[in-house]
């Protein structure tokens, strides 16, 4: 699956703290680690919780109406999950000792791992870049502390342009994107049998037939309509079948690598837009049971007024919140 799936960008960035030396700090000598640490848990978190509703500082993202989830964490190491499962019986035949320990991956240092899911409709490295110019001129002070300890980040960026360069120099690819706004199964193009059969019989004749011309330049072709004649051709179409079942394995895995399709209503505005309706919703129904028909007709008239459902920016849910503001 691609980094732009499902109309959104999800940025995977691995990128090396500065482990070569310790740094002052208040006259005490810290690890450049360590302060990576310190400006993190100074650094505001989103009101996610009760407990955070009233906190007076917000998450920088809220800054930025595209941004839907991110996350900055030290990535000291990568997790063991135990030995690679192998067949017992493979091991044995290959004469290897299944007691000797296995190579085991592992980071050469702390890195800094930094991960975002944004708005990204049409899918392409200018959307990518633009965001990231929006991080740097929205949230510079609040992510100056934790990047300037980053490998060769204070040599290097010095605006927004040099930021997102920065940042897309130490992209990962996404290869796994988490598309949670599809309310139902999307419209996803089905292959047909037709299409696999035409590409078959297409890839596997045109194969046979241009090495049955390479044989007969070579003069290695038998008489026409002979016995060896027809064992050459069925021949030529068994092989044929290789290019047949390599272009079938390109055309299904292309057709897999194809981004996923945008799910209605699914950037961060009409996301908190919705939020809000199904808050404000929710206790006007409990309200209305057993109400007469004019007065539902009143009260959900006024509501739409108050509401205004094809209104993105007001009133809406707030970035960065967990619950709307009644009006």
């Amino acid at each position: 699956m691609p980094t732009f799936d499902g109309g959104h960008c999800f940025l995977t960035t691995l990128i090396p703290i500065d482990s070569d030396d310790l740094v002052d700090q208040g006259g005490l000598r810290s690890s450049h680690v360590q302060l990576v640490r310190s400006a993190l848990s100074v650094l505001p978190t989103a009101h996610q919780s009760p407990d955070t509703e009233q906190a007076p500082c917000n998450s920088p993202f809220s800054r930025c109406t595209r941004t839907h989830f991110a996350r900055v964490v030290v990535l000291d190491d990568v997790i063991f999950n135990g030995r690679m499962p192998e067949n017992s019986l493979a091991v044995a035949i290959k004469g290897e000792d299944p007691a000797l320990p296995a190579p085991v991956d592992s980071l050469p240092g702390p890195y800094l791992l930094f991960t975002a899911d944004f708005d990204a409709p049409g899918g392409t490295e200018a959307e990518l870049r633009d965001w990231l110019r929006g991080v740097w001129s929205k949230m510079r002070a609040d992510l100056d502390p934790v990047f300037r300890h980053c490998f060769q980040y204070t040599a290097k960026v010095t605006d927004a342009d040099s930021f997102a360069n920065y940042m897309i120099a130490h992209q990962l690819d996404t290869t796994m994107p988490f598309n949670d706004y599809w309310p139902g199964p999307p419209p996803l193009p089905t292959v047909s049998k037709l299409q696999i059969v035409g590409i078959a019989a297409g890839v596997t004749f045109a194969t046979a037939g241009f090495l049955f011309w390479i044989m007969g330049l070579l003069h290695w072709a038998a008489p026409l309509w002979s016995l060896a004649f027809f064992a050459q051709i069925l021949l030529l179409l068994v092989i044929g079948l290789v290019p047949a079942l390599y272009a079938l394995y390109c055309f299904i895995t292309s057709r897999g690598l194809k981004p996923f399709p945008v799910a209605p209503n699914s950037d961060l505005l009409s996301v908190l837009k919705g939020l809000y309706l199904q808050r404000q919703l929710i206790p006007l129904v409990a309200r209305l049971q057993g109400a007469s028909q004019q007065e539902l007709f009143d009260k959900m008239g006024a509501f739409l007024d108050a509401v205004q459902p094809d209104n993105l920016s007001r009133p809406t849910q707030e970035p960065g919140t967990i619950k709307a503001v009644r009006s």
